[in-house]
């Protein structure tokens, strides 16, 4: 992960200032026990926010000293934070709770957001007797939202994998640290507002870890898995219809929004074999962004989406794989489609980023293997299979969805 932290020089013994990086994030953070810092705080967040107090959404967390026995320290630290502004209260060494921060937790029209916040909040009340008068957990929230039942027990370090594609590091060290010092050392603030994540590499090995889980939605018009590739997750829609490709696209574009620009897509086709000179239609088209991928079932379709056709076509969008320019092209023949963002052949890139002519006419597996450490099958039968059939069996959502989130790894690890 990309992360430093910047220590400011200030004037006065009220508080102190950081800049944390956390790649493309930049977050200003003041770290006070003086509850006239946190009444300017307040003040500047609700300026800023003037448009939007009516909704305002602010991240809360507490930390205090561990305890060993069966009496629990006090809340040592509230963290909150709006935007890219952050504030850590000391509150354990306050010489006073301001009032603005007391109106500003129970103010109605404000959300404040976290995991685990129940507990908090209750801590916070039994401690310093402030009130916090709307909370949300992100655990449920992301359940329901992702429609992953194992989210509602999941920690801030999960949830930030599967909802943002976001790797964050907890280190038991500080986790466990002496939250109750007066002056907390760089670590801890950088601790708290962490929140792009690189790819989990993993190690080279001869086995590859590889599982599927079907949802079994019960609809006609898609289905849902989670497709395990090492250590890597992948959530994978398939479907004839309309609407879940709106979803999805939607969905990657949400997500995404910050880095649209430069967005990667990894991209793939299949089809029926045919063993004869005339060419079977393009049967399927797989898009992957980060761990989410798009099984669009094109020969069952009864219209293709506008919402696909306008994705393709988004010229700042990089859209890689191997063999990916006869594909399209195949896909332009049958279907119409063209694809006019930046579409980038993967073994022409590897060859030119390692010096390797061996790598131009590589195929998935060997890239993947020389690239990213990453040794794994394409089973013949699977390679062979009835792509055109109206049901994927999960041996070819399996191999579909790995072959299109192979090319997006390769292409973001290239590019990079």
């Amino acid at each position: 992960m990309a992360i430093s932290i910047s220590k400011h020089e200030v004037q006065y013994n009220t508080h102190d200032e950081y800049t944390v990086h956390f790649y493309d994030d930049v977050v200003f953070t003041q770290v006070t026990r003086s509850p006239s810092v946190v009444d300017d705080w307040i003040s500047e967040i609700e300026r800023i926010h003037r448009r939007r107090l009516h909704c305002l959404i602010v991240g809360l967390d507490v930390e205090w000293r561990p305890s060993f026995s069966r009496q629990q320290n006090p809340v040592a630290t509230l963290q909150l934070c709006v935007g890219r502004r952050c504030l850590i209260f000391q509150i354990i060494h306050a010489r006073r709770i301001p009032q603005s921060l007391a109106n500003f937790l129970s103010d109605e029209d404000y959300t404040f957001v976290g995991v685990g916040i129940d507990g908090d909040v209750k801590k916070l009340e039994n401690n310093y007797g402030l009130q916090v008068f709307r909370t949300v957990d992100l655990r449920p929230l992301a359940a329901e939202d992702l429609e992953i039942e194992g989210l509602r027990f999941a920690g801030l370090k999960a949830l930030s994998w599967e909802v943002l594609e976001k790797e964050v590091n907890k280190p038991r060290n500080i986790t466990l640290s002496a939250w109750d010092t007066r002056v907390l050392t760089p670590a801890q603030p950088l601790q708290r507002k962490k929140k792009n994540f690189p790819l989990k590499q993993a190690k080279h090995t001869n086995k590859m870890t590889i599982s599927i889980y079907d949802h079994q939605l019960p609809y006609d018009s898609h289905n849902r898995y989670d497709v395990t590739f090492f250590d890597n997750q992948i959530r994978t829609v398939v479907t004839t219809e309309e609407d879940p490709v709106d979803e999805w696209v939607s969905d990657i574009e949400r997500v995404h929004r910050n880095k649209l620009p430069r967005l990667i897509v990894g991209l793939d086709l299949e089809w029926r074999p045919s063993f004869s000179r005339v060419q079977n239609p393009v049967a399927i088209i797989q898009l992957c962004v980060g761990r989410r991928c798009l099984i669009f079932q094109l020969i069952h379709a009864q219209t293709i989406p506008r919402s696909l056709v306008g994705f393709l076509s988004t010229e700042c969008y990089s859209f890689v794989g191997v063999g990916i320019k006869k594909d399209l092209e195949k896909l332009e023949d049958f279907y119409g489609i063209t694809v006019q963002g930046n579409v980038v052949e993967l073994g022409r890139l590897a060859g030119d980023r390692k010096g390797r002519t061996d790598l131009v006419n590589a195929g998935l597996k060997n890239l993947a293997r020389e690239v990213l450490g990453l040794d794994f099958e394409k089973p013949r039968r699977v390679t062979m299979s009835r792509w055109d059939k109206r049901w994927l069996d999960p041996a070819q959502v399996q191999y579909a969805c790995i072959d299109s989130f192979v090319s997006f790894e390769l292409g973001r690890v290239l590019r990079d």
